[in-house]
């Protein structure tokens, strides 16, 4: 899954790469960080993916065409994600370790 924040149209937003489309996550309905970002998106984690994975499969989903979106800050949510797991797990041994 690859998160974006992208700039369209002078606004900057969150927002999902599918294919050569854009998904506008804001339109969707998901929460937008204070500068248009994916803050809160990548903050919310798992309990959010569900309904990034939902605009993502919606045929009312607004989209932009990659070639239209001006400027992006491309982000692996699953990279990402499973590199805070594997900390996680790490600390938690480090800890079970330590007692």
């Amino acid at each position: 899954m690859k998160l974006l924040t992208f700039r369209y149209e002078g606004k900057t937003l969150p927002g999902l790469l599918d294919g050569d489309k854009v998904v506008d996550l804001a339109a969707a309905g998901l929460p937008v960080g204070k500068d248009g970002d994916l803050a809160l998106i990548v903050e919310a984690g798992e309990s959010v993916l569900g309904r990034v994975r939902e605009a993502q499969k919606s045929a009312d989903a607004k989209r932009y065409k990659l070639s239209d979106v001006k400027e992006w800050f491309e982000l692996d949510y699953t990279e990402m994600y499973a590199q805070v797991e594997q900390l996680r797990n790490d600390f938690n041994t480090y800890i079970k370790g330590s007692l």
